[in-house]
């Protein structure tokens, strides 16, 4: 680790492995445009392994951590909080691509009606809404879909610095606010409880770390804790397979408990195995994992733009370009991995990483006194 730049690289391996898996989840959803799978039940096992649908808890607790990692490590006896330089970066870091990957999917959308007078009404007519799918803060989606993931990332992630300000000055009150968190999802967003989650991990990153886990009283359950904690993260595919019924339905109606509180607490519990071991990290610092953290922003913003937009509508005509006229689903699979990861280099070198260093650049110029907190 670099700890001139505050970033953890196997965290970042995680994060485009969850990235990747959800490629591979939005590309065994999009079979179903074609009644692939039948009704079968293979699709939802699949759905544990490659579990899209719950990456996004993993993405929004692991978020917490990295934005709030660097203001406790290496402890300090005070903080300081730049929260205009902390919005200009994260406004940088989300928007540019994202802007960029919503115009494109909107041109390529309606490609065969595009007319100056079109983009006008469009636009600024809203007709079809636009603006407000552009904006994020306003959570619509209609041309991309996974938009409303990001949306809950830029306006939660705002709160970090809050959260941070409050574990550090009272700790205790911060540990209540986690599962009374849960209790008000009515009227806040549910995923505050991972963004919570996450700040708890970055302040408390050095205990888990060095934390003797295989000589507490718990190492001997340890094969049964990592059962459950992945048993936890599919429990939306296993309830489908297995419905749940009131062993679900009494702790969501009467606690609030969602489906998301339980993967965020799965996605928790790995990210604590993975700050805890060595082998873990060793892996995941593999060239590989690394190159897929390094592009996992770009690979979520471009896979939806393949599979749905260049994919689910012409298999036939992509099976027959790659000479895989016989095997139409394999050669999907060939595409949409193949053409995302060379969209996603694109977009990471052309837009996501000079934006990123504009953000930092203008960050660096703002001169407001950053705020100490003892």
């Amino acid at each position: 680790m670099n700890q001139g730049i505050q970033r953890i690289s196997y965290l970042d391996s995680m994060r485009g492995v969850a990235a990747f898996s959800v490629l591979i989840y939005h590309f065994l959803f999009s079979l179903d445009n074609f009644n692939y799978w039948q009704g079968k039940t293979v699709q939802h096992w699949l759905s544990c392994v490659f579990n899209g649908s719950d990456a996004v808890s993993f993405f929004f607790v692991l978020s917490g951590l990295v934005l709030s990692y660097r203001y406790f490590n290496p402890p300090q006896e005070s903080i300081q909080i730049h929260y205009k330089k902390f919005i200009v970066q994260r406004l940088f870091r989300i928007f540019p691509a994202y802007v960029v990957m919503l115009i494109g999917s909107f041109l390529y959308a309606h490609r065969e009606e595009l007319s100056l007078a079109f983009i006008y009404e469009a636009v600024f007519l809203q007709d079809y809404q636009f603006v407000q799918e552009i904006i994020l803060f306003r959570n619509y989606t209609s041309l991309y879909t996974p938009g409303w993931t990001l949306s809950v990332e830029l306006v939660m992630s705002f709160l970090v610095p809050v959260l941070v300000i409050i574990i550090y000055k009272a700790p205790r009150t911060f540990a209540y606010l986690i599962p009374i968190s849960i209790l008000l999802s009515a009227f806040i967003s549910a995923f505050i409880f991972h963004f919570m989650l996450g700040v708890w991990l970055g302040k408390n990153y050095k205990r888990i770390q060095e934390y003797a886990f295989n000589q507490s009283s718990w190492y001997r359950f340890r094969y049964l804790i990592y059962i459950l904690v992945l048993a936890f993260l599919s429990i939306r595919h296993i309830d489908r397979v297995y419905p749940l019924e009131n062993i679900y339905y009494y702790p969501n109606h009467y606690l609030g408990l969602d489906f998301f509180h339980v993967t965020g607490l799965a996605s928790f519990l790995i990210l604590c195995k993975a700050i805890n071991d060595s082998t873990w990290q060793r892996i995941l610092n593999f060239s590989l994992f690394r190159f897929l953290g390094t592009i996992s922003y770009s690979i979520y913003l471009t896979h939806w733009f393949v599979i749905f937009y260049l994919y689910v509508p012409q298999p036939k005509d992509i099976a027959g370009l790659l000479g895989l006229s016989d095997h139409i689903y394999q050669a999907g699979f060939i595409f949409c991995v193949g053409i995302t990861l060379v969209l996603s280099i694109v977009f990471y070198y052309a837009i996501e990483q000079p934006f990123n260093r504009i953000g930092k650049s203008i960050a660096r110029r703002l001169n407001e006194q950053a705020e100490s907190i003892t």
